[in-house]
Parts: structure tokens; sequence; C-alpha cells
């Protein structure tokens, strides 16, 4: 959270420690079951508590994590998370047509104050959990507050569905992908008129003439699930690439990267975390 800012301690220390652990200790378990990966939500749970505790970083931040299960005839996706940080996953019926199939709610106290691990923070054991049986192109974003904050889930569809028709396909350019999304939601975020999903909120807790979008740190993974014959029988990858990200200063950087994890360190394990969330006062 940006306000560590205020004390002296960089937000990133502790987000990036975060990463570095669950990314470490999903390898830990994939080592332990080499010959047959097992998973399950209890599982995932489980290894974001132990990353927790073992991060001695001060600070704090939300957090998500993604595992495709790669095991024969699953094709299942676990997610698990704290806070306002979250994913949803559309599946295609045609070109132009990617429908939602999942979108997971954010997890907050009260308005603007979503839950978070560290220091002080929430206990992980709280995390949020599901699982997904997906399939042959399912497109999964996954993203910080700031997206969802600035467009609409109907939104988000809207720009996948472009990509899809411009490109005649179903199977989707994700680093493509993710810019566009990224780069419309930091547009609408400064647009004082705009009635945001934040604004929205906003007026349901007492701000009632709240208005415009919340400029914030922005980062959005886009993922595609494809079908490819491994000899191992590993049957699913799932291709992922980073947006840029847009802090609120508009400064932005850029990368792809074709694993599951936000900070480059998993390869089947995906991290997301929120770094910055303005509170209303």
């Amino acid at each position: 959270m940006g306000g560590w800012n205020d004390h002296g301690v960089d937000p990133k220390a502790y987000s990036n420690k975060i990463c570095a652990l669950v990314a470490e200790n999903v390898r830990q378990h994939e080592t332990k079951f080499e010959k047959q990966i097992e998973m399950s939500e209890r599982i995932l749970q489980s290894i974001i508590v132990k990353s927790v505790k073992e991060n001695k970083e001060m600070g704090s931040s939300t957090l998500l994590v993604l595992y495709l299960d790669q095991a024969k005839n699953k094709n299942e996706l676990y997610t698990a998370y704290l806070g306002d940080s979250s994913y949803l996953i559309a599946r295609p019926t045609g070109v132009g047509n990617f429908k939602l199939l999942a979108k997971a709610e954010e997890q907050c106290h009260s308005f603007n104050f979503p839950f978070q691990v560290g220091t002080n923070g929430d206990d992980p054991s709280k995390a949020i959990t599901h699982k997904h049986h997906v399939q042959q192109y399912d497109l999964v974003i996954a993203a910080s507050d700031g997206l969802w904050d600035n467009l609409e889930v109907e939104e988000v569809l809207q720009e996948i569905n472009k990509l899809s028709k411009e490109n005649n396909s179903i199977s989707l350019n994700t680093e493509s992908l993710s810019q566009s999304i990224s780069k419309k939601a930091e547009f609408v975020s400064y647009d004082k008129r705009y009635l945001s999903p934040f604004a929205k909120k906003a007026r349901e807790n007492k701000y009632k003439n709240f208005i415009g979008g919340k400029p914030d740190d922005i980062t959005v993974v886009a993922a595609q699930i494809l079908h490819r014959p491994y000899e191992d029988e590993k049957l699913v990858s799932l291709h992922t690439s980073k947006s840029e990200e847009f802090d609120n200063k508009s400064d932005h950087s850029s990368s792809t990267n074709n694993s599951l994890d936000l900070e480059d360190t998993a390869n089947s394990s995906l991290d997301l975390n929120d770094s910055q969330t303005s509170r209303m006062s």
C-alpha cells in the first residue's frame, strides 16, 4: 500500500517479497509432487499462509494467486486472494463473442478499505478461494483495483471482443489486450466527469456527489488457455502477458512474460499485488 511511503518504507519491498515467496513455495510443492502434482484450494491457501509468515519485510499488500493445474484431464484453475485485486474469466462462443464465465468479488472491510496481508494486516487464512474448470481459449484477466475501480466488467469484455473481431480470431494477442485494457482504464481514471465503478461505490457509501475516475497504479495481466501435446502429458499451458503499468503520475513501463507470475518468478502460479491504494478521507 502506497501509504507506507509516509513512514519511510518502500511499499514495493513487501509486495515483491511476498511474490517471490509464493513462487518459491509453489515450486517446492511441485517438486514434492514431481510425478503427479496435487493442488487444491486448501493447499493454495496454505501456501499463502506460509509465505506471509516467512515475509519479514515491513509493509502490506493485497494478494492474488492463480494456479493452473496441468495434470491430465483436470484443466482446473485454482485461485486465492485477499483484498480488491481481482480477476475474471471469459469464454468465447465465437469470434468477437467472449462471455463472462466468472468474476471474483473484492474482499473489503468497508468502502475503500481492502483486506491486506503484512504488517498489522489481516489473517492470511481468510483468503477467498475458488476452483474453475477451464478449457481451450478461455481468457483470464487478473488486475489490481486500479482497473476494476475505473472500468466495468462489461467494458473489459468490450475490449476483449474488439480485439477478437479485429483479428477475426478467438486466439488473442494477450500483450496487445492487456495494454489496451490498462490504457483505457488509465484514460478514464483522469476523467473528472466519468461515473466510474469507484464513483458508484462512493455514492453508495455516504459520498453522494462523488464523480470521476480514480487515478491509481494499474496492473493488468491477460492470459489465455491453450492446449498443446506435451510428451509428459501436461496438456494445458497458460500464455500470459503483463500490461503496461501506470502510476498516478502517468509514468509507465512495460514487460512481457510467458509464465504465470507477475514478478517473473514462477512457472505455474501468478501473484498479483496492489502496491498502492488511495483512500478517500
